[in-house]
């Protein structure tokens, strides 16, 4: 499996790979494999002490900046409707 870009390696191993199996290794936005792409550690409300397992979303890439954070890092991160459509 790919492992995260390394600068959003964050929440504990244990936790990581819980959610992802929750998540059938799959982007919960665009629903690419995450095996198969770059993806990232989101934290549901930017809060980058908050390690538990409610606050982790695990996101591809794309979908962490386009649909988390409508293609700016610098906006608040937010829980997508749906796909962009851009990933």
């Amino acid at each position: 499996m790919r492992q995260p870009s390394p600068d959003r390696c964050h929440f504990p191993k244990d936790i990581v790979d819980e959610v992802l199996a929750e998540q059938g290794n799959r982007c919960p936005c665009c629903h690419r494999p995450l095996e198969k792409v770059f993806w990232h550690q989101h934290h549901r409300t930017g809060d980058i002490g908050d390690l538990s397992k409610r606050h982790l979303v695990c996101a591809c890439f794309d979908c962490h900046l386009y649909c988390y954070h409508d293609g700016n890092w610098h906006n608040p991160p937010r829980e997508p409707t749906s796909c962009s459509g851009i990933c």
